[in-house]
């Protein structure tokens, strides 16, 4: 039987950002949320990269917030 996080990690690569323990505790809790955050890092993928060089504790999925806001202005705050 297929591992549901692994699933989510291949469809959604950006979330490995965080860290498969992190996606693994938070997916059963809030799927549809991690999914959007991963859109979010997709269309911004310099958002991901912030995630991974200053790694966080452990942000609950909905404290994790994107911003864009016309070109020039684009926010990850955790």
């Amino acid at each position: 039987m297929p591992d549901p996080v692994e699933e989510l990690l291949r469809g959604w690569p950006e979330l490995g950002a965080f860290g498969v323990e992190w996606v693994r505790a938070w997916a059963p809790h809030g799927r549809k949320r991690l999914v959007k955050i991963a859109k979010v890092m997709r269309r911004y993928p310099w958002m991901a990269e912030v995630v991974r060089r200053r790694p966080v504790g452990n942000p609950h999925p909905y404290m994790v917030e994107a911003y864009a806001a016309g070109t020039a202005r684009r926010c990850v705050c955790l």
